[in-house]
């Protein structure tokens, strides 16, 4: 595995779970329809998939992330093994 293939990984699977923890929020929410539980999950699926697809939107979206929860720069992993 290349390095950059391995910071791909990471990252999407970042925010994949990231995604999971809302999707867990909705679910808990009494007043969601089955309907509208379908709908995220379709519309999580279509950005796990725009993730993999578009480098510029993953890494964006990633460091995003990472400004939202304060992680300091050096805890970014930029430098996979591979």
């Amino acid at each position: 595995m290349t390095p950059e293939k391995a910071l791909e990984y990471q990252q999407v699977a970042a925010l994949v779970c990231e995604d999971i923890e809302i999707l867990v929020d909705i679910a808990s929410n009494p007043n969601k329809t089955a309907e509208q539980l379908r709908a995220q999950i379709k519309l999580l699926k279509e950005q796990k998939d725009k993730l993999i697809a578009d480098r510029e939107h993953r890494e964006m979206r990633y460091n995003a992330a990472c400004v939202l929860y304060s992680i300091p720069k050096g805890m970014i992993r930029n430098d996979p093994v591979s």
